[in-house]
C-alpha cells in the first residue's frame, strides 16, 4: 500500500474490532468484552471504525498510519451521530 501511485492513502491499524453482536457470542468475545470493560483503550467499536475510515477518507488526517488512539481521538473530538457511514 505505501508503493502505490495514490495521491493520499491511510492506514488504519485498529486494535481489537468490537463487532457489537449480541446473539451467538462465543468464548473468544466474551474474553474480550472484559478486556473492553477493562482496558477500552484498546478496542474500538465496529461502527466507530466505518465511521472514522469515512471521515478520514472525505477530510483527511495529519498522519498516513492511524493507530487506535488516533482513531479513539477522533470518536472522541467529531461527533459521528449524525453522520452515516
Amino acid at each position: 500500500m505505501l508503493r502505490s501511485k495514490l495521491s493520499q492513502k491511510y492506514i488504519f491499524r485498529p486494535g481489537f474490532i468490537n463487532p457489537g453482536i449480541e446473539k451467538k457470542i462465543n468464548v473468544f468475545l466474551k474474553a474480550f468484552k472484559i478486556i473492553y470493560k477493562i482496558c477500552p483503550f484498546l478496542v474500538i467499536d465496529a461502527k466507530d471504525l466505518a465511521k472514522i475510515m469515512v471521515y478520514v477518507a472525505t477530510n483527511g488526517f495529519n498522519k498516513m498510519i492511524l493507530e487506535n488512539s488516533d482513531m479513539r481521538r477522533l470518536k472522541l473530538n467529531e461527533d459521528f451521530s449524525e453522520r452515516s457511514p
